[in-house]
């Protein structure tokens, strides 16, 4: 396109002469050069190995409306301002250019690379962090054994859909291979004791919200010998009363023997899955002081969360226009909803009704449980049909899987869909040692949710979605085809040993529970304005397991 891609580093001027500097890109570490480090340490690494490189940056520059939140880069492309590229390239040629101009040993490494944005986006910061590098962390916190390149993408996906709505992380390269060649370490179940206090019976672990502990999540203490739960050696039981990023506080039901920290870990007993809660910034468009105390006590009334001054500590933000309202999301400002588009309904309402959805569909996204007793897989397919003739001569339709080419690295690892064009259906395997129920709901970018394996048009009962321990099965009675708007949605797939069916919790928003599923009385409780303790007691019953899968609807 007329462009290298660099990475800047931290002394290097941003700009082309800068301050009459005659600074022309010495220091600019240009993506050739990276390249040139990328094969040797390939071939250095040898085909045992494997080389990940992330990139958690911008890769161009955008203007952004409203007070723009904290973004890793995004300048002006670095040229004489009479510059002008030769933008011959196709179009859909959005790569980084590090893989193809790479010679490498025919034994090397294999090579992954995660971008944090596509070419044309910026690369938002969250709580701080980068938004990739918040991802990645969580994702491989959540990383199962054996799992690839693509699984783990895809979880990464999930969670900066959720974070970072508008930036599509990208991956190239051998993204097929296993994460590490299984060579790497599941996190430890035990957490280390950071801090004992008032009088032995207050602690601070070294684990917090980033490995999914919130508030109200009870713990075990253990001598620090212990390698496996043994309840004839618990010290004492605790209850998490704070969680930051990567700490928690717990308060214990009993003093500990000593105060040295050194002596003790901290397992999980029951997890609590955190609350529905969200970060709202008004922008300064909107001047109704009777308006904004409305929108707080609603949040404030429901427990969803609170409006935030700091725009860089915000989820989502409003704004008027005219008599109008409009939500976006704070990473990218890319409106999700509008009450232009509610005629003669409540603008507040309106904007209660949207904020309560974002909040769930967010908390859902981020939501995972994962006993592997009942690990399991899915993934969309594509289909056609295929017409023949039976024995008797009579023209029939069949369903046949063809070719899937959509999950090439040119799609950026994600699942690309058109609508009125691909048809696809689902092929779910049971990892697990027992017989498993199935149930699968979709999320959109304003966080709605809607039902999707069963719905209206596959009403396959919970026996005919059990799957057998270690099977794998293509249900071709079910065929998915799909329509604007164009954006990318979340898959979220629960596996139960019990009868599990989210439909009617769904369709009605909460008021059917079908099963007596605990996971099914989960989904019910998300709906609640109020949450509150039930929904806590029903979140500390979960024997299950969930698996994403993001996909996208573009233009044909």
């Amino acid at each position: 396109d007329g462009w290298d891609e660099a990475l800047v580093p931290f002394d290097a001027p941003i700009s082309y002469n800068c301050r009459n500097s005659k600074y022309q890109g010495e220091k600019h570490f240009r993506d050739d050069l990276l390249g040139d480090f990328i094969s040797r340490f390939r071939n250095k690494l040898g085909k045992k190995g494997q080389l990940l490189l992330i990139l958690d940056s911008c890769h161009s520059g955008s203007s952004t409306r409203g007070p723009g939140a904290k973004v890793r880069g995004g300048a002006r492309g670095f040229a004489p301002n009479d510059y002008n590229p030769n933008a011959n390239q196709e179009e859909n040629q959005r790569v980084s250019g590090f893989v193809e101009r790479v010679v490498v040993q025919n034994d090397a490494a294999p090579f992954i690379l995660i971008s944090g944005a596509s070419e044309d986006e910026l690369n938002y910061e969250y709580k701080g962090f980068g938004s990739l590098s918040y991802a990645f962390h969580q994702a491989m916190n959540d990383l199962q054994l054996d799992q690839t390149y693509r699984q783990l993408f895809s979880n990464i996906a999930v969670i900066m859909s959720s974070i970072a709505a508008n930036q599509k992380p990208t991956i190239e390269g051998n993204i097929d291979v296993t994460v590490f060649g299984g060579d790497y370490k599941i996190p430890s179940p035990f957490y280390e004791l950071t801090q004992i206090q008032n009088n032995k019976k207050e602690l601070t672990i070294n684990g917090g919200e980033i490995h999914r502990i919130f508030k109200n999540t009870t713990i075990f203490v253990l001598p620090i010998d212990v390698l496996t739960l043994d309840t004839s050696k618990i010290l004492a039981t605790g209850t998490v009363f704070q969680t930051k990023f990567n700490e928690s506080d717990i308060y214990l039901d009993k003093e500990l023997p000593d105060q040295n920290e050194k002596a003790f870990k901290v397992m999980i007993n029951q997890a609590s899955y955190g609350d529905i809660a969200i970060q709202v910034y008004i922008d300064s468009s909107i001047h109704d002081k009777e308006f904004i105390q409305k929108l707080h006590s609603f949040l404030k009334d429901n427990q969803l969360g609170e409006i935030v001054d700091d725009y860089n500590l915000s989820d989502i933000a409003i704004y008027k226009k005219g008599k109008h309202y409009d939500l976006t999301h704070s990473r990218g400002n890319q409106n999700f909803a509008s009450s232009a588009a509610s005629r003669g309904a409540d603008p507040m309402d309106f904007l209660k009704q949207k904020i309560f959805a974002y909040a769930q569909g967010n908390y859902l996204r981020n939501f995972s449980i994962e006993d592997k007793n009942y690990q399991f897989k899915f993934e969309l397919v594509p289909v056609k049909y295929i017409e023949y003739k039976d024995e008797k001569g009579v023209t029939k339709t069949r369903v046949e899987r063809i070719n899937d080419s959509n999950k090439s690295p040119e799609n950026n690892g994600i699942l690309i869909v058109k609508p009125n064009e691909d048809l696809m259906t689902l092929l779910i395997t049971n990892e697990s040692d027992r017989d498993l129920y199935i149930s699968i709901i979709e999320i959109n970018s304003a966080g709605e949710i809607s039902t999707f394996f069963p719905n209206d048009n596959c009403s396959l009962n919970n026996d005919e979605r059990k799957l057998a321990p270690g099977k794998s099965f293509l249900f071709k009675d079910c065929i998915y085809n799909f329509s604007p708007p164009y954006e990318q949605l979340t898959l979220k797939g629960f596996a139960s040993d019990k009868p599990l069916n989210f439909k009617a919790t769904a369709n009605t928003r909460g008021g059917v529970n079908e099963n007596d599923n605990p996971l099914e009385k989960f989904l019910q409780s998300t709906y609640q304005t109020t949450r509150g303790s039930n929904a806590q007691n029903v979140s500390e019953s979960l024997r299950a397991f969930s698996f994403d899968l993001p996909y996208r609807i573009v233009e044909k």
